[in-house]
């Protein structure tokens, strides 16, 4: 390699160590399930909102993505989910939405939502046992984070019935 490779090869490592946005890096569920913590105000962001504004080649921008996420995260949310999977964790039910359906003919949409549920109660343990895919629940959680603008992670999260 020729001595200008090498420069612009020391020149991009070092503007790579200078971009200040923290890396996508994926959440892990809070062990704690605060119940109380999820009964605050629920964000009125909704989950077609959500997947609308990250689908690959929609027509919404890198700002209005970065607005969105520093706007969710952090917030209580309240989504009907149509269930992909749930596996069994610790007590704990890791629940896998499908991808929320959008209206862009144009962008593919590739934004799931994963809740830790914690059931409150031997009814709600039964409602997600019995759950298969494509099934619908509610879930009321709390967004730790968007990851590769595929995952929101909802954790802690419970389940929500209505009578």
């Amino acid at each position: 390699m020729s001595r200008g490779h090498w420069a612009a090869l020391a020149l991009v490592a070092v503007l790579a160590a200078c971009d200040s946005r923290p890396p996508d890096t994926p959440v892990t569920p809070k062990e704690d399930n605060n119940e109380p913590a999820l009964s605050g105000n629920v964000s009125a962001i909704s989950f077609q909102q959500v997947a609308e504004t990250f689908a690959l080649g929609s027509k919404h921008t890198d700002l209005q993505r970065d607005l969105l996420k520093k706007e969710l995260i952090g917030s209580i949310v309240e989504w009907r989910l149509k269930v992909y999977e749930i596996e069994s964790t610790d007590g704990a039910y890791k629940i896998t939405s499908q991808p929320y359906p959008i209206q862009s003919p144009d962008a593919v949409n590739l934004i799931r939502a994963v809740a830790f549920v914690r059931p409150q109660d031997s009814a709600d343990q039964e409602v997600i046992r019995k759950a298969v895919t494509d099934d619908e629940i509610t879930v009321r959680g709390h967004v730790q984070g968007i990851t590769l603008r595929s995952i929101v992670t909802l954790s802690p999260a419970i389940l929500v019935r209505r009578p």
